[in-house]
């Protein structure tokens, strides 16, 4: 009897080493991902799911929103799908292509409180994404440490940035669009983000 509480121990402490090195792979595993996120994780694109590693492997720069619910990214190949998705007027928008595709029911408009647009490079170019809610952690919608401009639509309020996950670190608020982050220097920081304060 007390050999065999001494293998359950011997066991035990078996089944604990194994999950610590489980925990310490996954840990490796997440700390080689590319800024952007998941390369798998997928987004609607055109009615089906696809893996964004996909889209930028193509050469593809995703114009995309989740305002159907936290975590539901829809993404597009212009800036003027979005802008007829979200309603925004994004900047350099061609505004009659945004109007026709609005008029024709080729992108379902969302209705979503949108207060801001994070941009890959300075200027409002490359690839972008959409706030419209509080985001802990950026890696989950594929836009962490790549920020280099921030449109923020007129009447918009304040919205701040954060250096790190979970709203931590060096932080900036701002009221309206700032299109080089780097007078910041904030440039490929932001990590987390939310509406107010």
């Amino acid at each position: 009897m007390r050999r065999t509480h001494r293998w359950r121990w011997i066991a035990g402490l078996g089944v604990v080493a194994v999950a610590l090195g489980g925990l310490a792979l996954i840990g490796l595993g997440a700390a080689a991902r590319p800024s952007w996120g998941d390369p798998a994780g997928p987004v609607w694109y055109y009615g089906r799911l696809v893996p964004i590693g996909e889209r930028l492997a193509r050469g593809v720069e995703p114009k995309c929103h989740d305002g159907l619910g936290p975590g539901i990214l829809t993404c597009y190949d212009t800036n003027e799908e979005l802008a007829a998705a979200t309603g925004l007027d994004l900047p350099g928008v061609d505004r009659a292509r945004v109007e026709q595709l609005r008029q024709s029911g080729a992108v379902v408009p969302v209705g979503c409180a949108y207060y801001a647009v994070l941009w890959e490079h300075a200027s409002y170019g490359g690839r972008n994404f959409v706030l419209c809610y509080d985001y802990n952690d950026l890696r989950s919608v594929h836009f962490n440490d790549i920020a280099s401009s921030i449109f923020i639509p007129s009447g918009a309020g304040v919205s701040a940035y954060f250096e790190h996950i979970n709203f931590g670190g060096d932080r900036r608020t701002f009221t309206v669009s700032i299109p080089d982050l780097q007078v910041y220097s904030f440039n490929d920081r932001i990590s987390s983000a939310r509406r107010g304060d």
